[in-house]
């Protein structure tokens, strides 16, 4: 009887102990949670602190600066050009706003549909009948050019929410330049000694790669937004203050592999043709044969870029297959949908970094981290 009541103290003992375990776990991702913005702020400083290291660089290394000094102007020139951008960016996305909020969308609409039906006659000559559907329910129902305008209205309410927790970022970032191995000590804290040696090389093999391909996907966006702004400007016949934003924002859209270029066709066909409207200029004469050559010139600046861009930036950067790289952005986006695909890569490229030091004997690890 007495053994019975030991037992008993011990099952009651342990149903006490994992419920203080539960509870504290709670508590723990409760604040976790509660405080997810600030790791959302390392994340970002850490980002900025790897795109920022070649300024170290050449500021600390090669100029012989003080490693405050070259933090400290490697950050004035993040704030300089983030506010440069804002300046400019905003208004102009407002303007674009209200430029497709005045159009008459009667006539375009029209011709549109004119151009549709067109279409949809030279498909059912050959039994395709996908645009049947389409067109029974009219343009003017599943086409609200509000919801372009409500897009816009949340990149702005997006891009003030970011301009208020830039400062938080921007100083983090400024400590993780000066002191370069203060983010490497954050991640090392809660290794056993006798792994920090492994860890530490797999941060700085990360930081590496992770550098080179931050620096790799800004030269992409510049590259685009080039490319973008001289068809604009050369085909278009936009003005030049109204083809800055529109090649700005196609060329942020690059920044999302696969997706971002569907959206970024619609976005520069759509602006494009509203901006040419605004200029005074015939829809069916004017504007839709422009339209054409616009569209055709996006079309070869994206094969540029799935031609020579990409395969440069992740081949080279991260130093993967192209169709690898392809599996990884599927998979991210099925697991996490847009999020998913933006950061697919730099997740892949920390996890074969991992593998490769901890895990090198399987066979699998060492195909795909042969070339790291």
């Amino acid at each position: 009887m007495i053994k019975l009541n030991e037992n008993s103290r011990s099952i009651a003992e342990g149903i006490i102990i994992a419920i203080i375990a539960l509870c504290i776990l709670a508590l723990f991702l409760w604040l976790i949670f509660t405080i997810r913005v600030v790791f959302v702020y390392i994340i970002l400083a850490a980002v900025i602190a790897l795109m920022g290291r070649p300024f170290m660089f050449l500021l600390h290394r090669k100029l012989g600066l003080g490693s405050t000094f070259s933090a400290a102007i490697t950050i004035l020139i993040f704030i300089v050009l983030l506010s440069v951008s804002l300046y400019y960016f905003v208004p102009l996305l407002l303007q674009q706003a209200e430029t497709i909020t005045s159009m008459d969308t009667t006539e375009i609409q029209a011709v549109i549909m004119d151009q549709l039906n067109a279409l949809n006659a030279g498909l059912k000559r050959y039994k395709i009948n996908v645009l049947d559907d389409f067109l029974k329910t009219g343009l003017d129902k599943t086409f609200d050019l509000s919801i372009i305008t409500n897009w816009f209205s949340n990149i702005v309410n997006v891009l003030t929410n970011f301009g208020i927790g830039s400062f938080s970022v921007l100083f983090i970032s400024f400590f993780f330049l000066k002191e370069r191995n203060l983010f490497n000590s954050m991640l090392l804290s809660p290794i056993p000694d006798k792994a920090t040696p492994r860890v530490a090389g797999v941060i700085s093999d990360i930081k590496n790669l992770l550098s080179r391909y931050f620096i790799g996907l800004t030269l992409q966006v510049i590259i685009m937004f080039s490319i973008y702004y001289t068809i604009l400007l050369a085909i278009g016949g936009i003005e030049a203050d109204k083809a800055l934003i529109i090649a700005l924002l196609c060329a942020l859209c690059n920044i999302v592999p696969y997706l971002g270029p569907f959206v970024g066709f619609f976005v520069f066909i759509l602006l494009s043709m509203s901006n040419l409207y605004l200029q005074g200029f015939m829809f069916n004469q004017h504007i839709l044969p422009r339209i054409y050559w616009i569209a055709g010139g996006y079309i070869v600046a994206q094969l540029v870029d799935n031609f020579v861009n990409q395969p440069l930036i992740y081949s080279r950067s991260v130093k993967s297959h192209p169709l690898e790289i392809f599996l990884i952005l599927i998979i991210g986006g099925l697991l996490a949908g847009v999020g998913g695909i933006i950061l697919a890569v730099p997740s892949y490229t920390i996890l074969r970094v991992i593998l490769k030091e901890f895990f090198s004997e399987f066979k699998f690890v060492q195909s795909i981290t042969k070339n790291i």
